[in-house]
């Protein structure tokens, strides 16, 4: 997915809710969007990897 791609899914859903609960939840998405990336430079390869999320 690239940052278009992602600016354009922020305009047309998140703008319209703007509750400290939604602002949360995308807040996580993006660190973990974040993270996704940085490792996809890093050449961390995940996919038969188990993952534990703590929730940060």
């Amino acid at each position: 997915m690239s940052a278009g791609d992602r600016q354009a899914i922020f305009e047309q859903v998140y703008r319209g809710r703007q509750s400290a609960l939604h602002h949360l939840a995308y807040m996580r998405t993006s660190k973990v969007l974040l993270a996704i990336d940085a490792l996809e430079r890093a050449g961390v390869e995940l996919s038969k990897s188990r993952v534990l999320d703590y929730g940060f």
